[in-house]
């Protein structure tokens, strides 16, 4: 079974608990904005941008905000 960044694998979940929201242009801007509260009530994220470096940052800055959980 294929496995993704942050411990997905095809077919299933990391075993986290909450519901899944994907959300693009999440590296800044309202897609950041709407990933923090989205990440903050509890929802499983996986991020999407186009400049890879900008998405690690904000995938780094909305883990610490977050109490260090996994998104």
């Amino acid at each position: 079974m294929p496995t993704w960044p942050g411990g997905m694998r095809s077919g299933g979940t990391s075993g986290d608990e909450g519901p899944l929201a994907i959300v693009t242009g999440a590296s800044s801007g309202i897609g950041y904005e709407i990933a923090r509260l989205l990440a903050h009530d509890g929802y499983r994220l996986l991020l999407v941008a186009r400049d890879p470096a900008r998405l690690e940052a904000a995938a780094a800055s909305l883990r610490a905000g977050n109490g260090g959980r996994r998104l």
